[in-house]
C-alpha cells in the first residue's frame, strides 16, 4: 500500500455513495477532502475489482472508471495507481492541466518486447487500431499544460495503434514509462508526440516537455518514437526496440535535445534507426543527439547488418549527433533531397558513406548549372602549414570531386 501524507480511506468512493471518516477522528471527510492531496484509483473500485487488479486476472475493464476519476479530480490533482494490471477497453482520455498519474514499482524493460514483472500496467483489450492513453487536450483549441505520468507500463495487447498520444502538450513530464504491444501496422507508433490532429491553436505543437527513462517496443512495421511538430523538448535515456519500422522519427521539429539514446533492431529487421525529415515548408533543424547508439539483435553473426540513419529534405539542416555508435551493425548515413547531418562516429564497424566528421549532401552541378542549393560534403583536417583545410565535395556532370578551401 502506498504511504501518503494523509490516510487512504477505506471502502468505495463518494461516486458509490460513501462518505469517509478519517482514521483517529470522528470528523467526516468527503472525497473532495481526500482529493485535495492525493487520490487513489482504488477509491473508485470495489473490493472485488481491487482484487482483480492485484491478481491481474482481467475480469473487468477499468478505462471508464479511470476517466471518471480524472474528470472528478480535475486540474492540479494527482491520481495514484497501486501495483497491478488495469485492463482497458477504451482510451484513457480525460486529462486536465496539472494532473499527475503515478504508478508503482517496476516500469519494465523492452529489449525483445518483454515487459517487466510487477508494477502498474495498463493492459489494452479494446478494438483493433485503438489508443491506450491519449494525453492530449480535449478541445481543438486547447493546449495541455503541466501534466505528468510516471512508473507505468502501457501494453497495447497486440491490438493498439498507439500506446500513447502526447500532443499539443506544454511543460509536461513523462518518465519511467514502458510502451509495448502494438499491432505492428506501418501507421502504429508506441509514443507519438507533437502537433494534435485537428488542433486549431496557433501553438499546436509540443513545447518544453521532458521525457526520461522511456522504453519503447515497435513490433512489425510500427515506429517506436515519432515527433511531428515539437520544440525545446528534452529526452533522457530513451531506448527504442524496432523491427521493420523506424526506431526514432523527427518530422518538422526544431531545437530538441536527446541524451544517451539507444535503438535496438530485432532479428532480421530492416527498419531505420533514425529519420529526420522536413514537412512541406516546415523545417527540421537544430535537433541534437548527445550519444546515439544503434544496434542490431544479431550479435553472433560475423557480418554486421546495415542500419540507416536518414536525413531528408532541403530544410532538414543543422541536425547533429555527438557520438554515433554502431553495435553489431554498420551505420549507413543516407542524405536525401539536399539534407545535411553533422556527426561524430565511434563504432565497432566502418561507417558506410565515409568517416567524415561533418557531412551533408554534395553540391550537384550539371551542364554548368547548380542543381542543389548550398549543401556540401565537408571534412575538416589540418594542413602541413597549420592552417585548417575544408574539403568540399562537388558532383559535376555525374562525377565527384574534392575541392580544398583554405581558411
Amino acid at each position: 500500500m502506498l504511504v501518503l501524507s494523509k490516510p487512504i480511506p477505506n471502502g468505495a468512493s463518494t461516486a458509490s455513495g460513501i462518505t469517509y471518516t478519517s482514521i483517529g477522528t470522528s470528523v467526516p471527510r468527503t472525497q473532495k477532502n481526500f482529493n485535495d492531496n492525493y487520490a487513489n484509483i482504488f477509491d473508485w473500485l470495489t473490493s472485488a475489482e481491487q482484487t482483480d487488479v492485484r491478481a491481474g486476472t482481467g475480469l473487468n475493464s477499468y478505462s471508464a472508471k479511470i476517466n471518471l476519476a480524472l474528470t472528478e479530480l480535475g486540474a492540479g490533482r494527482s491520481l495514484l495507481f497501486p501495483s497491478g494490471v488495469y485492463k482497458t477497453t477504451e482510451t484513457i482520455r480525460n486529462f486536465y492541466n496539472g494532473e499527475n498519474l503515478i504508478g508503482e514499482g517496476s516500469y519494465g524493460f523492452t529489449f525483445g518486447g518483454v515487459l517487466g514483472d510487477g508494477g502498474t500496467r495498463f493492459s489494452y483489450a479494446g478494438a483493433g487500431g485503438g489508443t491506450v492513453v491519449n494525453c492530449t487536450a480535449i478541445g481543438a483549441a486547447d493546449l495541455l499544460v503541466g501534466v505528468s505520468m510516471s512508473n507505468i507500463q502501457i501494453d497495447g495487447g497486440g491490438l493498439a495503434r498507439y500506446c500513447m498520444l502526447h500532443q499539443a502538450a506544454w511543460n509536461c513530464t513523462v518518465e519511467r514509462v514502458t510502451m509495448s504491444g502494438l499491432n505492428g501496422a506501418t501507421n502504429a507508433i508506441a509514443l507519438s508526440t507533437g502537433s494534435k490532429t485537428g488542433g486549431t491553436n496557433a501553438m499546436n505543437y509540443n513545447y518544453r516537455n521532458v521525457y526520461r527513462s522511456i522504453n519503447l517496443v515497435a513490433a512489425g512495421s510500427a515506429k517506436g518514437f515519432s515527433m511531428k511538430g515539437g520544440a525545446y523538448c528534452a529526452h533522457y535515456d530513451m531506448h527504442s526496440t524496432h523491427k521493420n519500422g523506424t526506431a526514432i522519427e523527427l518530422l518538422a521539429c526544431d531545437d530538441n535535445h536527446f541524451f544517451n539514446t539507444a535503438t535496438s533492431r530485432e532479428l532480421s529487421g530492416t527498419g531505420k534507426g533514425l529519420h529526420l525529415h522536413d514537412v512541406g515548408y516546415a523545417p527540421c533543424v537544430q535537433n541534437i543527439f548527445y550519444g546515439l547508439s544503434v544496434a542490431a539483435s544479431e550479435p553472433y553473426y560475423s557480418l554486421p547488418y546495415v542500419m540507416k540513419i536518414t536525413a531528408e529534405g532541403s530544410m532538414s539542416k543543422c541536425n547533429k549527433i555527438y557520438g554515433l555508435a554502431g553495435i553489431d551493425t554498420t551505420p549507413t548515413i543516407e542524405l536525401l533531397g539536399g539534407a545535411e547531418l553533422f556527426y561524430d562516429y565511434d563504432g565497432s564497424h566502418p561507417l558506410n558513406g565515409g568517416d567524415a566528421r561533418t557531412r551533408c549532401a554534395p553540391l550537384n552541378i550539371s551542364g554548368g548549372h547548380l542543381l542543389e542549393a548550398v549543401s556540401a560534403d565537408a571534412m575538416m583536417s589540418t594542413a602541413a602549414v597549420g592552417a585548417y583545410v575544408k574539403k568540399i565535395r562537388v558532383k559535376i556532370d555525374g562525377t565527384y570531386y574534392w575541392i580544398p578551401v583554405y581558411a
